[in-house]
């Protein structure tokens, strides 16, 4: 992104000046920063100049872009070259590699401006393609995570699902993985938890503290105002439990098999489907 041209760059400043740019940059760190595109453009501010920052195939993320060399590009992906400066006609040029967790490739932190970097420059540049890294791992982790909590939504879906054709020795089999001896128990309730559409999720997240992982719950896929739950009919922790929050109703059947939790389940008819329940 072009900054500044002033010529009195943050990074260039001596003594407080240089402890100004890097409480700055410790500031994007701070959960109210954290985005590529904000540091980018800071950085370009910061020099009085250009920057971007290309991904492993070479297209922009964020910044501006600035007109690159392909090949000296590619020697810093691979890590040919941790990084590179030169001049080029009028402007002055650096490129850092900024690496990446896989399977992502590493990128390019690519600087320029119309006056040589000075040691100050060069060493900004250098700690704002830390920072970069750290908020690429940190953004590729909380993508992971959300991946994660999505195949685990399914699985927990389709153990349900095979619940409801009462085929429980795949239910077992599928749940053993991840949540050995949810099944176990000779009976299990079921909880149908309404609340609001819009605070499902954090309602079946509140079953899931209140369950101790020791249930099924699971993000009705007929209802999309509905969270149930199967937890053992005895001596678990129960889905009520969660029902205690405004706007938040609950309703439970009778201790039975795990193989008839169809007969409890929504859309079969069952008390359960009531909607308004009063909390137990």
């Amino acid at each position: 992104m072009a900054g500044r041209e002033d010529g009195v760059a943050g990074a260039e400043r001596s003594g407080s000046g240089g402890a100004a740019w890097a409480e700055e940059l410790l500031d994007q760190l701070r959960p109210a920063g954290r985005d590529v595109r904000k540091v980018v453009a800071w950085l370009a501010e910061s020099v009085g100049g250009t920057a971007c920052l290309l991904d492993g195939d070479g297209a922009l993320l964020a910044g501006e872009p600035v007109a690159l060399d392909e090949k000296l590009v590619a020697d810093v992906l691979a890590g040919r070259l941790a990084s590179a400066a030169l001049q080029d006609r009028e402007r002055h040029l650096r490129l850092v590699r900024v690496g990446a967790p896989p399977p992502s490739a590493a990128g390019v932190l690519a600087v320029a401006r119309p006056t040589p970097f000075d040691r100050h420059g060069a060493e900004l540049i250098s700690r704002t393609a830390a920072v970069l890294e750290l908020l690429l791992r940190a953004h590729e982790t909380a993508s992971a995570g959300r991946r994660l909590e999505r195949a685990t939504a399914a699985l927990r879906l389709a153990v349900l699902q095979l619940l409801m054709v009462e085929d429980t020795v795949s239910a077992r089999r599928v749940a053993a993985g991840l949540w050995p001896g949810l099944l176990d128990a000779d009976t299990a309730r079921v909880y149908v938890m309404e609340g609001r559409r819009d605070e499902r999720d954090r309602l079946a997240a509140d079953c899931l503290d209140a369950t101790g992982g020791r249930a099924l719950v699971v993000l009705c896929p007929a209802d999309d105002e509905h969270v149930i739950v199967v937890a053992p009919g005895r001596g678990g922790a129960s889905g009520g439990t969660a029902a205690r929050a405004p706007e938040t109703h609950c309703a439970r059947s009778s201790p039975r098999a795990p193989a008839r939790t169809s007969a409890a389940a929504p859309g079969t008819g069952s008390p359960v489907r009531r909607r308004g329940t009063p909390r137990p």
